[in-house]
């Protein structure tokens, strides 16, 4: 016997498959819950971007409000806890219907949009009590209406349809189908983003945390910089000791003091000599006599006093010692011996006024000290140091405030966390009725679809073998809608089903074919608990969206709303608007410096930067080591002296004239040796003098190479340093507070929020048209409409 395609197997075979359907269904909903509480979903921006973002953008085209009527001074009313008065003065109205400003106790909605703002919140937040009402009257129907019925036979109504194949009853079955699985799917996705807000709440609570940690996070970083100028400083000392103090500068002191004894020692030569030439005071014992330490003055010296153009005189005095015990005859009357003023010794003064010159162009010890001047990079730390103590208080008050919020919040995360599991479940439970109900409902349509095929196919084999189309215990077959809760026979029942694939069976969703009390349990869920929080929620998804367009998130972003509701100046000149346009808005780099109104100038005045230039100019480095400012002097000194050989009468050595002073020829010749000798004692003393003169020379351009490289070092330094505290000045901290609370609670939060609104809104609008289309189309609502229930 070939078994009925159409009977109990088939329908068993597919209730089967039926309930594995809903259990994965089930299953995949759970890894969507899953994956939206552990990171971040797309379900909510995709919702308010789709649904959410055109339906405001139409509300606002038509609200008659703009952003500066309608969501600035109504965020502004609520920063400054005047939300209250605001909404009530658009209440409050005069005849003409404006606000009555004058009776209202705070900030007034007194111009034109405030209040069609306040309008289209309350509007919205309307819609919401409309749907309990009509989710009331639904509950109420599915509990007292025919559709309770499960045991009215119903009508195939028209039979087979001829030209598609079709019944109407699978066509219906078909449409409250899918307004079934619409229900089923816009509830799921309201609930996914409905727990997205618990974990958004923690995220944003953390970006609130990092906000409140802010000034701490800057304290520690105003440190570490400090830590690192006070480094880059003792690098910088290293590297000035090496170059300056270990490089030269002791030897150009040792090189410029030889210069000095060699210079001293010239001097004395030529003072010996000069008392040889010019003579002593009277009283002088042993005029001219040659010390011990040639570095000791000659006593009694009558020096000439000489003009500058050479011209000398002085006092008679007594004539100098010779070697052979004679008086000098440049100082006697050449024919009777009788004593005269001795010449004056002016090749000496010439020699020994040039080396006077020469010596005081020497550079000096505080010169030589100069070069080892305090730069930038070794003042900057201190001077940092100093700026920082200035804010010492301030910053212990901000950081005590601080540090209480950071606890608040530490509290409240702890507690978000604890109840996030808590809440989901009560989320669950809300949604259960509603979700049991569709699928009972599922069940419903699948049961009426599939016996409305056995009928038909009963039918077409009767009509086949001449049959009457309808014999008695037919109805049986047919429940409401095409479900049974009994078989031809009971030969045909079907076996119960597992719990896995029992989904569909009495035992949960009732006998009764239409599951009115899931239905009714559900519409009253929907419209005592859903429907007014869906309510509420309404008053939240419109601000919240006005004040994420609001919050600046890119450079490009207009301030002036966000700054009116700040309550500051729009002035660019203004510190928010500063902070805002140099720090949060830039990604990266900006400075508080620039938003503080300090430039590059004022910064390196206050930490004390500046070039190397600055700190060892230029004129003091010549000073200090150009030999072109003494060097020319030695020289010509040294020229003078050599030139002493070929004019010997240039220290009064002449030849004794006839009819001279007796023994004159015999101190000619003793006068002329002692002159020659102490002239070669200035030779020689040049001599060294131009050795320790050319040792200087070569010490000093040895130095300045060192000097050029080490302010190179300072200027590099420095730059490191005034990078290091611009960089102290950077945004990156406070740009990352800004936007560890603008993308939870913009892409987040109110994603979330604008997403469970829409898709809860239309899912509870939905379910009153799917309810009464299927109490429309069955066959105990049209007896009820006969007038025979």
């Amino acid at each position: 016997m070939s078994s009925d395609p159409t009977g109990p197997g088939i329908m068993l075979r597919t209730r089967q498959r039926k309930g594995k359907a809903q259990i994965f269904v089930v299953c995949i909903i759970c890894v969507m819950v899953h994956a939206r509480v552990a990171g971040a979903s797309i379900v909510g921006e995709a919702i308010a971007s789709s649904v959410v973002a055109p339906v405001l953008a139409v509300l606002r085209e038509r609200g008659g409000y703009n952003q500066s009527s309608g969501p600035t001074p109504f965020l502004r009313a609520s920063t400054d806890e005047q939300l209250v008065p605001y909404v009530n003065s658009c209440h409050v109205l005069l005849p003409n219907g404006e606000p009555d400003c004058a009776n209202i106790a705070g900030m007034c909605a007194s111009k034109e949009g405030n209040c069609a703002y306040v309008g289209m919140i309350e509007n919205v937040a309307i819609s919401g009590l409309v749907l309990a009402l009509l989710l009331s009257i639904v509950a109420i129907s599915s509990c007292t209406l025919c559709c309770f019925s499960s045991r009215d036979p119903p009508s195939d109504s028209g039979g087979e349809d001829r030209q598609g194949g079709v019944s109407p009853v699978a066509r219906r079955s078909l449409v409250a189908a899918v307004m079934v699985g619409g229900v089923v799917v816009l509830s799921a996705l309201g609930f996914l983003c409905v727990a997205g807000v618990l974990s958004d709440v923690l995220v944003l609570l953390d970006g609130v945390q990092q906000v409140a940690s802010l000034p701490r996070n800057l304290q520690a970083s105003s440190q570490a910089y400090l830590a690192a100028l006070e480094e880059r400083s003792a690098a910088f000392s290293l590297e000035r000791d090496a170059l300056l103090l270990s490089g030269g500068l002791q030897a150009l002191q040792g090189a410029r003091e030889e210069v000095g004894a060699r210079a001293a020692e010239t001097r004395g030569a030529l003072l010996y000599l000069q008392v040889l030439v010019e003579g002593c005071v009277n009283g002088t014992v042993h005029c001219a006599a040659l010390p011990r330490d040639p570095l000791t003055p000659p006593p009694g010296l009558n020096g000439c006093v000489f003009s500058p153009d050479g011209d000398a005189t002085h006092a008679l005095g007594i004539a100098p010692d010779l070697s052979n015990g004679g008086a000098s005859p440049a100082c006697r009357d050449p024919l009777s011996g009788a004593p005269v003023p001795c010449p004056c010794c002016l090749a000496c003064w010439k020699v020994s006024e040039t080396l006077r010159r020469a010596a005081d162009a020497l550079p000096g010890e505080g010169d030589l000290g100069a070069l080892n001047a305090s730069f930038s990079p070794d003042e900057a730390p201190g001077a940092a140091r100093h700026e920082v103590a200035k804010y010492a208080e301030p910053i212990r008050l901000v950081l005590r405030v601080a540090g209480n919020v950071s606890s608040g919040i530490e509290g409240g995360v702890l507690d978000v966390s604890g109840a996030s599991s808590g809440v989901l479940i009560v989320v669950v439970l809300v949604f259960a009725p509603l979700w049991l109900a569709a699928v009972c409902l599922s069940r419903h349509l699948c049961s009426r679809h599939l016996l409305a095929r056995a009928r038909l196919g009963k039918r077409g084999k009767r009509e086949g073998q001449g049959l009457d189309a309808e014999r008695p215990g037919d109805e049986l077959d047919r429940g409401l809608m095409g479900d049974a809760v009994g078989w031809p026979s009971a030969a045909k029942e079907p076996p119960p089903l597992p719990w896995w694939g029992g989904w569909g069976t009495p035992n949960l969703c009732g006998a009764a074919a239409f599951p009115a009390w899931w239905v009714a349990l559900a519409s009253c869920v929907l419209a005592f608990v859903v429907a007014p929080a869906l309510s509420a929620l309404s008053l939240l998804v419109l601000p919240f969206t006005d004040l994420c367009d609001i919050l600046p998130s890119s450079p490009a972003s207009p301030l002036a709303p966000l700054l009116s509701i700040l309550d500051a100046s729009l002035l660019p000149s203004s510190l928010p608007s500063r902070v805002f346009h140099s720090c949060v808005l830039v990604p990266r780099g900006g400075s508080l410096w620039v938003a503080a109104g300090v430039d590059a100038s004022d910064v390196d005045a206050k930490f004390a930067l500046r070039n190397a230039s600055e700190s060892l100019p230029r004129a003091v480095v010549q000073r200090a080591l150009d030999p072109a400012s003494y060097a020319p002097l030695f020289a010509e000194a040294l020229d003078l002296v050599s030139a002493w050989h070929a004019a010997p009468g240039a220290f009064g050595i002449a030849e004794c004239v006839p009819g001279a002073f007796p023994g004159c020829g015999e101190d000619e010749i003793a006068y002329r040796g002692d002159v020659a000798l102490r002239v070669g004692g200035v030779q020689r003393a040049t001599e060294g003098l131009a050795a320790a003169v050319l040792a200087l020379e070569e010490a000093s351009r040895a130095v300045e190479g060192n000097v050029t490289r080490m302010g190179e070092c300072a200027d590099a330094a420095t730059d490191d340093m005034r990078r290091l505290v611009w960089d102290a000045g950077g945004c990156d901290a406070v740009h990352a507070a800004y936007e560890a609370v603008r993308s939870p609670l913009c892409q987040g939060l109110a994603s979330d929020l604008s997403g469970a609104w829409a898709a809860l809104f239309l899912a509870l609008a939905l379910w009153p048209v799917l309810v009464a289309f299927v109490c429309a189309t069955s066959e105990s609502a049209k007896r009820c409409g006969g007038g025979r229930c």
